[in-house]
């Protein structure tokens, strides 16, 4: 966990999410706790906002999801990530600042994409990878995908576990880095349930399958 001064970019302590489920626009209006959310494509006017919460990220935090050390998020990267030709990206946002960031990326096999997301540390194990895990799954008859695809460390317990429970195709043999398929087949939102986070004995966030229960989608 970034130990570094979070300023605003850390979760309020508020009431338990609110359940229930229906259509996700393309743009989703999320609540955790007492926060609101909102997420919604990133477009290039953004590149400050996603640079700052990179740098406010830890560098573990980065690792994971760049899959090596990553020195600098640069605006080329980003007009790279809000091209459509190249895919959909998505941005959460919370009070304005950037807090998290979802990439949905062509990978040239026609209905299939390359997920990956980022979010920054406060914002762990507060359920924020299930919702967005969600949003894109409702968004893919939208965007044509049948069958989404993403890269991650096999140590990553937390995304494997969330891939998992949404009825990923995981390798038969393990490697540092495995790739994890989800056929989108009678796959819907409703069925990818809200991560639930406990404490290991030595003190890190780890994933638990009990006590799974469905995020709150405000929609406007």
């Amino acid at each position: 966990m970034n130990t570094r001064r979070q300023g605003r970019s850390a979760p309020p302590r508020g009431p338990r999410t609110v359940r229930g489920t229906q259509p996700i626009p393309q743009v989703l209006i999320t609540r955790i706790g007492a926060a609101e959310l909102v997420t919604r494509p990133l477009a290039v006017s953004d590149a400050p906002a996603v640079q700052a919460m990179h740098e406010r990220c830890s560098a573990d935090t980065l690792r994971l999801r760049y899959l090596g050390p990553f020195p600098k998020m640069s605006e080329r990267m980003i007009a790279f990530f809000a091209d459509p030709a190249r895919g959909r990206s998505l941005v959460t946002t919370y009070q304005g600042e950037v807090v998290a960031m979802t990439n949905v990326m062509n990978t040239g096999e026609p209905g299939v994409a390359e997920m990956a997301f980022l979010i920054e540390d406060p914002w762990q194990g507060q359920g924020l990878g299930g919702i967005l895990l969600r949003h894109v799954i409702a968004m893919a008859p939208v965007w044509k995908l049948d069958e989404l695809t993403a890269s991650m460390y096999a140590t990553n317990r937390r995304m494997l576990a969330l891939m998992r429970r949404s009825g990923a195709l995981l390798p038969t043999r393990f490697s540092a880095v495995i790739e994890v398929r989800l056929p989108l087949t009678g796959v819907t939102a409703d069925t990818v349930a809200r991560d639930t986070v406990a404490r290991d004995t030595v003190g890190r966030d780890t994933v638990t399958r009990d006590t799974v229960a469905r995020d709150t989608l405000v929609h406007r």
